[in-house]
């Protein structure tokens, strides 16, 4: 709830809140208030968030010339709903809610990027070594054969 003291109109819609940016951490929200609510008797508001869990609220005492709002440090892919209440000196109140939703978290995406391209390399990785491995191999037995065939030869040679 975001609360303004001050002069209302009654029966109008005296104010409106949007949201203006969302992220994963942050919610920037704004307001309008009726052009017909005299602002020069407005002093302070209280703006409170409240989240789905009935027992978190945030609260934060703003100027009332300030229009919009960063709400910080919350959970990413969370729903939050958002509420500004405005009264006059007697305690009459208009209230207008908005609900947002913060992004997912850049990071969950680059988590579940990093176990496929660990897994990717994992395999390439062995596949590597498996060849590594067979090349070794068939260039040692080459060279095996080779060395004895040579001897052979030499053998041969001496015996003739």
């Amino acid at each position: 709830t975001i609360r303004v003291n001050g002069t209302l109109l009654d029966g109008t819609q005296v104010l409106k809140i949007y949201v203006k940016q969302t992220e994963s951490h942050s919610i920037l929200v704004s307001w309008k208030v009726n052009s017909n609510v005299m602002t020069s008797n407005l002093k302070w508001s209280s703006a409170t968030m409240k989240i789905d869990n009935p027992h978190i609220t945030y609260t934060a005492r703003v100027p009332v010339d300030v229009h919009e709002y960063n709400l910080t440090h919350l959970q990413p892919s969370t729903d939050y709903e958002v509420c500004l209440t405005v009264s006059n000196i007697h305690q009459q109140t208009q209230k207008s809610c908005v609900n947002v939703t913060t992004k997912n978290a850049a990071f969950a995406l680059d988590i579940t990027d990093q176990e496929t391209s660990t897994a990717l390399a994992a395999v390439m990785g062995s596949m590597f070594a498996v060849i590594s491995l067979a090349s070794v191999s068939v260039y040692v037995a080459k060279r095996f054969k080779r060395k004895n065939y040579h001897h052979s030869l030499k053998k041969y040679m001496q015996k003739t």
